[in-house]
């Protein structure tokens, strides 16, 4: 099966789920009707959210540790890796880089949460 980078490149960071469900969107775009039931979206919408902020974790983290993104794109985890040289001094060139990361990863999760509630039924 011949298949785009670009698609196949979720799949190999452990994402099976988002490509099943861009497939499923991609066809009852071209159909015209739902691809599968509620429950099936609340359940993939939580684990793609949940994914995502634990992908943004784990490229601080790589950043921070040095094997991540390198130098000179920026990322949160090189802001924190270069901070770190200057907790003494400018403590707060830590703070806005660790709260940045906080506050995303929060979002996430709770807008997969949010999500949840409002398409699984059995919460109702």
């Amino acid at each position: 099966m011949n298949r785009n980078v670009y698609f196949n490149s979720p799949f190999l960071l452990g994402f099976e789920h988002l490509e099943r469900l861009l497939e499923r969107t991609a066809k009852s775009a071209a159909d015209g009707y739902p691809p599968y039931n509620i429950e099936q979206s609340s359940e993939e919408s939580l684990r793609i959210t949940l994914a995502v902020a634990g992908f943004i974790l784990g490229e601080a983290g790589l950043s921070y540790l040095g094997v991540g993104i390198k130098l000179p794109t920026s990322s949160w985890g090189n802001l924190l890796q270069q901070a770190s040289d200057y907790y003494t001094t400018q403590p707060w060139l830590m703070v806005w880089p660790g709260l940045a990361v906080l506050i995303t990863t929060l979002a996430f999760n709770l807008l997969g949460d949010g999500l949840r509630d409002a398409l699984d039924q059995k919460l109702r």
